[in-house]
C-alpha cells in the first residue's frame, strides 16, 4: 500500500491540471515505512487520461494513473533501486489481470518487458483503490536488462519511417550520446535500408542486421497471443495517409552498435479481440490492401501493417514466428497453464477489489474475471489462424446482400466485437441455431441489468454495446436497414448509429430509432432520413 499526504489544495490543483502530467511534491509510505518527499502526477493518453474529462473539465473516471517520481525533489531516493514507478487505474481493464499476464508471457519468450504487480493507493487517508503497479522503462531500466550494452538511446514509439532526425528526436527518452542528427543516424540508415530494399529477402537481410529476427518472432507471436489491438501494428494515420504512427512500445538502441531492440509497453487494451481491428489484414499478411484506410474505435483510421516495410520483411520468413506460436500454445499460452495463472492472480487481488471503492464490485469483477477465461479458447484458435495465414473474416454486415448468417461461424460472430457491459450488468452474444428467426441461424443477444443499491445510487447507469460493422458501400446506394427482430417480452430497442462524423463520439446520445420488439419475430425497417436523437435527449 502506498500513502500520499500532501495540502487539499495541491491535491485539488493536481487533479485540476491533471491533464498538463507535473509533478507535485508529496509525502509517501509504502507498507508503513516513510520514503520522504517524492514527485507526484498523473498520466495517460487519450483513452485514460484526456477522455476522463468532460467539455467542462469535469472528471468523468473513478480514477486516474500517476506516475510517481521518487528522485524529482530528492536527487538520491530510490524505491527499491527505482527512480520511476507507474500506477495504472485499469479503468479500461475490469478484470484487473491483463498488464501481469501480458508482461508475463513476453518475459517467458525472452522479450525484455517491465515488471508488474498491483499496490493500493490512499491519499491524505482517502482510499483510491487497486492500481497496476509497472515498472518505468528508463535509463536505470535498459542497464539492467543490458548490462554491456545499457547506455544508448531509449525511443518511445519511434519506427524505422522517417527520413529526418527530428521525428526521432521527437521520441527520444534518454539521450545517452551527442545531441543532434548525429545521435539519431542509426535509426534514419535503418529507415534508408528498408527503404531502399528490392526484394523482401534483402529487406529482411537489412532487418537482421539491426534487430534480432528470433526475438521479434517471439515478441510477434505474445503480441498477437493476447491480441494486443493498440500496440505496434496499430498504424494510425492522420491527415496524410502515407504517414503513420503506431503506439505502446520502447524501442532501444545498443550504447555501442547500431542494434535495436523493442520492448512492450501499455497492456489494458490487450486478451480481447474486436471486430474493427480484426478486419485489417494482419501484419504477416500475404496480399494487403494498401490504398485503405480501416475505421476502428472512436473514428481513427489505420491502415495494414502488413504494408509496413519492417513487417514484410520479418514477415518474409514465416518459420520463427511459427515455431514461437507453436511453444506458446503448448506452454505458457495453454489453456491449463492460461487458466491457472487467471485463478492464482484473481486469488491474490480479490480482497483489494472488494474493498476498492472505485472498482467495479466484487461481482462485476468475478464475472469479467470468468469472461477473461472463457475467452481463452477463442484467443487460442485466433492464434492458430494467424500462424498460418488463415484468414480470421469478423462478422461484418453487408449493404449490398441479405445478412442471413447461414455461412457464419461461432468464431466470427465472437471475432465482431467483444460486447461491452456496466459494472453490474452482463451481456453475451451467440450465433444461434435451435430457434433462429428465419433460416437456420440468427445473431443472439443475451444481457442483464442490474441496480445498484436500494435506491439504485445509479439507476440510469446500466448499458451494454455490441457494435456491428457495416461494410464500405457508396452511400446513396443505401437508404436504411430491414432487420427481423424479437425479444423475450415487449420492449423498447434503441439502435444507434455510430460514425466518425460526430464531434463528440463518446457522449453517449446519437442519432437512431427506437422500434418496439416482442415475443413474436417482426420485420423492422429503419430509414437514415427518419434517424433522431431519443425523445429524451436536448438538441445542442
Amino acid at each position: 500500500m502506498f500513502d500520499f499526504s500532501l495540502p487539499a489544495q495541491a491535491w485539488q490543483d493536481l487533479v485540476a491540471h491533471a491533464k498538463d502530467e507535473v509533478y507535485a511534491p508529496a509525502q509517501v509510505s509504502f507498507e508503513g515505512d516513510p520514503l520522504g518527499t517524492v514527485g507526484i502526477r498523473f498520466k495517460g493518453s487519450i483513452g485514460t487520461l484526456s477522455s476522463c474529462f468532460d467539455a467542462q473539465g469535469k472528471l468523468t473516471c473513478p480514477k486516474l494513473s500517476m506516475k510517481l517520481g521518487f528522485d524529482e525533489y530528492v536527487a538520491d531516493t530510490r524505491f527499491f533501486g527505482l527512480k520511476r514507478l507507474n500506477l495504472h487505474s485499469m479503468v479500461w481493464d475490469e478484470s484487473k489481470l491483463h498488464e501481469r499476464l501480458a508482461y508475463d508471457l513476453y518475459r517467458t519468450t525472452g522479450v525484455v518487458a517491465p515488471r508488474s504487480t498491483w499496490a493500493v493507493v490512499r491519499v491524505n487517508g482517502e482510499s483510491f483503490g487497486l492500481y497496476s503497479m509497472v515498472e518505468q522503462i528508463d535509463g536505470r531500466f535498459t542497464r539492467d536488462r543490458f548490462p554491456t550494452q545499457g547506455n544508448g538511446n531509449l525511443y518511445k514509439e519511434a519506427w524505422p519511417l522517417a527520413s529526418d532526425a527530428d521525428y526521432y528526436a521527437r521520441h527520444l527518452e534518454t539521450d545517452a550520446v551527442t545531441p543532434g542528427a548525429a545521435a539519431h543516424s542509426a535509426f534514419l540508415d535503418f529507415h534508408a535500408a528498408l527503404s531502399a530494399a528490392s526484394s523482401a529477402a534483402e529487406a529482411r537481410s537489412a532487418l537482421g542486421e539491426r534487430m534480432d529476427l528470433g526475438y521479434l518472432a517471439n515478441y510477434m507471436a505474445v503480441d498477437d497471443a493476447i491480441a494486443n489491438v493498440d500496440g505496434v501494428t496499430a498504424a494510425y494515420i492522420g491527415a496524410d495517409p502515407h504517414q503513420y504512427q503506431n503506439h505502446n512500445f520502447y524501442v532501444y538502441l545498443e550504447e555501442q552498435r547500431d542494434f535495436f531492440w523493442l520492448i512492450p509497453w501499455d497492456m489494458d487494451a490487450t486478451f480481447g479481440p474486436r471486430g474493427d481491428f480484426e478486419a485489417i489484414p494482419h501484419w504477416n499478411s500475404a496480399s494487403p490492401d494498401c490504398a485503405r484506410a480501416y475505421t476502428v474505435w472512436g473514428g481513427a483510421s489505420v491502415v495494414s501493417a502488413a504494408c509496413d516495410p519492417l513487417f514484410r520483411a520479418l514477415a518474409a520468413d514465416q518459420n520463427a514466428y511459427q515455431s514461437a506460436v507453436d511453444t506458446l500454445l503448448a506452454g505458457d499460452f495453454s489453456e491449463e497453464t492460461l487458466v491457472s495463472n487467471i485463478d492464482r492472480h484473481a486469488a491474490f487481488i480479490a480482497a483489494a477489489v472488494a474493498a476498492d471503492p472505485k472498482g467495479p464490485g466484487l461481482p462485476a469483477w468475478q464475472a469479467n474475471v470468468a469472461a477473461l477465461k472463457a475467452k481463452v479458447p477463442l484467443l487460442r484458435e485466433r492464434l492458430l489462424h494467424l500462424r498460418d495465414r488463415v484468414p480470421s473474416t469478423p462478422l461484418i454486415l453487408s449493404t449490398l446482400r441479405k445478412n442471413d448468417f447461414e455461412g457464419l461461424d461461432a468464431f466470427a460472430v465472437a471475432l465482431a466485437g467483444a460486447p461491452a457491459a456496466s459494472a453490474n450488468s452482463e451481456v453475451g452474444v451467440s450465433l444461434e441455431a435451435q430457434s433462429a428467426l428465419s433460416g437456420t441461424k440468427d445473431l443472439r443477444l443475451d444481457f442483464t441489468y442490474r441496480n445498484a443499491g436500494d435506491p439504485p445510487a445509479n439507476p440510469w447507469g446500466q448499458w451494454i454495446y455490441f457494435l456491428l460493422a457495416i461494410e464500405n458501400a457508396p452511400p446513396k446506394l443505401v437508404s436504411g436497414m430491414r432487420l427481423r427482430l424479437r425479444a423475450d417480452q415487449a420492449r423498447s430497442l434503441r439502435i444507434d448509429l455510430q460514425s466518425p462524423l460526430y464531434d463528440a463520439p463518446s457522449e453517449g446520445i446519437k442519432f437512431g430509432w427506437d422500434v418496439a420488439v416482442g415475443p413474436q419475430a417482426s420485420l423492422v425497417e429503419v430509414r437514415f432520413a427518419d434517424a433522431a436523437l431519443p425523445s429524451w435527449a436536448r438538441p445542442t
